[in-house]
């Protein structure tokens, strides 16, 4: 048994599918599977059940998760007790939302690169539940994500505060839109905290049905809603660098829930790893 065939069980357990976990480890579908079936072999157990819908694990599986867990933040430790190198070096994959992604990313990241040349910057984005479950599964290093994480493991900088408002076209009739039978909203998929907190302020104020219109961009949001099609929650930031482009109108938001944090995340009790510790430090400056 290898080092990394643990990591391989971790992340087919965490993602649910072969397919997945190749692709977030960079091998071919088949290396995984092989690995999996030769680690069975190995533990004389079933790990997993296959079915159509994906793969789930066994309660041998179940069992052995949390030890596979711990003995692969042991060995995070066990690798630091060497040192960091002089100046940080290697890959750091970072996630971000896609509002803030649009507004502040570029620059945070180009202050870090003017800093620390050496290390390669990988971005991804994401809803804030997938960021948070991305960073507790080890696809990435650390993330940008709206609100406090919820989670024991997660540890967190506050970055920034936004101020949100409601986003509507130049001729929708706020707050009229709030009598309507169904109000639509135009947000990200589910997981979205700015989703959340409009689609439960809404509720709040009494209307009975809410329909989503997803979509996964920024631009193409407030593209939908310019045309009328329905109403969004955004970082007043964001509408402003749009707005000379896109027609919109802006409309406070309640006052209690008006502001958002953007916060950094990253794994509380892994081992030290230098590029993201420099990134935290950072944000503390």
């Amino acid at each position: 048994m290898e080092l990394r065939d643990l990591e391989i069980f971790y992340q087919v357990a965490r993602s649910g599918s072969m397919t997945r976990a190749a692709q977030e480890l960079g091998y071919v579908q088949s290396h995984i599977t092989a690995r999996i079936r030769k680690l069975e072999q190995e533990m004389q157990r079933t790990l997993f059940e296959r079915t159509k819908r994906g793969v789930f694990l066994t309660e041998d599986g179940a069992r052995w998760l949390p030890q596979v867990e711990s003995l692969l933040n042991q060995w995070e430790r066990t690798t630091a007790v060497f040192g960091a190198p002089a100046e940080p070096a290697g890959l750091l994959r970072i996630g971000s939302l896609e509002t803030t992604a649009a507004i502040h990313a570029a620059e945070w990241l180009a202050k870090y690169h003017q800093r620390f040349p050496q290390v390669d910057l990988s971005l991804q984005t994401g809803t804030t539940d997938e960021l948070m479950q991305h960073v507790l599964d080890r696809t990435l290093d650390a993330a940008f994500i709206a609100g406090d994480p919820d989670h024991l493991d997660l540890d967190r900088r506050v970055v920034t505060v936004e101020d949100l408002q409601i986003v509507a076209a130049l001729d929708d009739h706020w707050p009229a839109t709030l009598n309507r039978p169904e109000v639509v909203t135009v947000t990200f998929r589910c997981g979205c905290a700015y989703r959340r907190r409009l689609e439960d302020w809404l509720t709040g104020q009494g209307v009975a049905h809410i329909r989503a219109m997803e979509c996964g961009s920024v631009e193409a949001i407030l593209q939908l809603v310019s045309a009328g099609l329905g109403i969004t929650l955004m970082p007043q930031a964001v509408v402003d660098r749009l707005s000379s482009r896109i027609p919109l109108k802006c409309h406070p938001f309640d006052g209690n829930n008006g502001r958002m944090t953007t916060s950094l995340i990253w794994r509380k009790h892994r081992a030290p790893f230098q590029a993201l510790t420099v990134l935290v430090e950072m944000f503390g400056e």
